[in-house]
């Protein structure tokens, strides 16, 4: 399939249970996720601009912001100085606008690679369907002298319904207030408690025109499990993955509020399992809260994507 004037390509997986879409020229943005017994697809597809090549550290809200990116070193624009040199890092990261290349493929299998701008390094994944769950396993290799603060997160923008529920996991009790539109919820760096904030329930969806925009960060977690519950079609998605690859959730909950550019907003939630936090790659190494990829070093890491019906318990995954 091909789409856009040009001629984006869309490549498709699918087993017996699962149909999932990608494009390769945009960082193997994944489109669609869906189960086959269903018409839902969980991710969020263009609201206001199709979808069209990227240019390199542009603004990640003049493109079609939807899907599912990885964001990888950073995911805020910033700059780190290192041995007197600043390197900078685009908004969202490099991948989400570079050219994935293929490097093998089968109908329910995929090995992609990314090389990086902002410093030398590739980004490898791999997509695998097994029956209703998607591994990817992820590597990137460093290919620079100097050892490199970088953080990854998954990205994957969610279609939403009112009502549905956010699940994180339950030793979660309070969340770092990353952004939050009018400081709704606080500042920067503040704490808020979850699920239940000042008598309100911040894990279900209230409506789309309530102008709200939040991006939140778990702590350090033990347990590697979270979800969505689309209470519309009572379908769910999980994310399962190891708290020593990867020890964080960034919550992202836009009900109306962003982009503040545009004349529509999303309607959006986003649960992203990361390797550092907060969005700013530079923030994070300050605190040491994202790692150090080694000089011509590499790490590892993978992310199980979980479809399912019903309301699930998180506990059953731990």
């Amino acid at each position: 399939m091909e789409i856009g004037a040009k001629k984006l390509e869309v490549v498709k997986l699918e087993n017996e249970f699962i149909t999932l879409e990608f494009i390769p020229q945009l960082g193997s943005k994944i489109t669609k996720i869906q189960h086959k017994n269903s018409s839902h697809n969980f991710l969020l597809p263009p609201q206001d601009f199709p979808y069209k090549l990227a240019s390199y550290n542009t603004p990640f809200e003049e493109y079609d912001t939807s899907g599912f990116d990885d964001c990888f070193p950073t995911v805020s624009a910033c700059s780190i100085l290192q041995n007197n040199e600043s390197i900078n890092f685009p908004d969202h990261g490099d991948i989400w606008s570079a050219q994935a290349d293929i490097i093998n493929i089968g109908t329910s299998f995929a090995f992609i690679k990314v090389d990086g701008t902002s410093f030398p390094y590739s980004f490898h994944k791999k997509i695998n369907l097994s029956e209703n769950k998607i591994v990817l396993n992820y590597e990137v290799i460093s290919n620079s002298e100097q050892a490199q603060y970088v953080l990854w997160s998954a990205h994957p923008l969610l279609s939403i319904s009112e009502n549905s529920q956010i699940l994180l996991p339950p030793e979660v009790k309070n969340l770092f207030v990353n952004w939050s539109l009018n400081n709704r919820l606080g500042q920067f760096a503040d704490t808020i408690s979850w699920p239940v904030h000042k008598n309100n329930d911040l894990s279900f969806i209230g409506n789309k025109n309530l102008g709200f925009a939040d991006k939140l960060f778990t702590e350090k977690l033990t347990q590697g499990i979270c979800g969505y519950y689309h209470h519309e079609t009572n379908e769910h998605i999980l994310y399962k993955f190891s708290t020593k690859e990867i020890p964080y959730i960034g919550v992202w909950i836009c009900q109306g509020g962003w982009p503040q550019s545009r004349n529509s907003q999303h309607y959006t939630v986003a649960l992203e399992p990361c390797f550092g936090m907060p969005d700013s790659v530079s923030y994070a190494a300050k605190n040491k809260s994202c790692i150090l990829l080694p000089s011509m070093g590499k790490y590892t890491w993978n992310l199980e994507i979980i479809l399912g019906r019903d309301l699930p318990k998180l506990e059953d995954y731990i």
